[in-house]
């Protein structure tokens, strides 16, 4: 974790470096601002660690701004785009959309800058359960259907999709619709 987060950190300091050049003025001449979401989130914790690197390299002040929910998006998507307000955010930029209205168009209103971080999803089972392989869990799931749970950190996350494209791909059915229940 700790050489992954080095790693995203200087790539973003070498990318707003070399977006302050092609600028062809001093950049930056104000603090930069990083809205993001989820106080105490991934999200949160990579933003203050970019902020603290940036802050050093810079030689500007790189602040924090928590917000919730899909608000962000809709500061950073006003904001002009002089480099001075970013968004760090994770999957749920991409979900938010397609679940609800928005204010925003994450393809039309945003230019990806870097990939910061990338989290393995790991399957795992309770030692009792009668499954100790993925095709064992998949045929335990369709001779029990509705009586199996997968739990994620929330709806959207790349927990959840993965949970849901692992339902779709296996043809594993729900015996509730809108749940995380096998």
């Amino acid at each position: 974790m700790r050489k992954t987060c080095g790693i995203a950190v200087c790539s973003t300091v070498l990318t707003l470096l070399g977006s302050g050049a092609a600028l062809a003025q001093e950049f930056p001449n104000k603090p930069i601002r990083i809205v993001t979401t989820g106080v105490g989130s991934t999200t949160d914790f990579m933003s203050r660690l970019m902020a603290q690197a940036l802050t050093g390299t810079l030689g500007q002040q790189v602040i924090v701004d928590n917000r919730a929910d899909n608000i962000a998006q809709e500061i950073v998507a006003k904001a002009p785009p002089d480099g001075y307000t970013v968004l760090v955010t994770g999957t749920g930029f991409w979900v938010e959309p397609l679940l609800h209205q928005t204010n925003y168009d994450p393809v039309k209103d945003f230019s990806p800058v870097i990939l910061a971080t990338r989290a393995p999803n790991v399957l795992v089972v309770h030692p009792s359960l009668a499954a100790k392989s993925v095709a064992e869990l998949i045929a335990l799931a369709k001779a029990r259907p509705g009586q199996l749970n997968f739990a994620s950190a929330g709806t959207g996350g790349s927990a959840h999709l993965a949970g849901e494209l692992f339902k779709a791909a296996t043809g594993v059915a729900s015996a509730r619709p809108k749940t995380s229940v096998f």
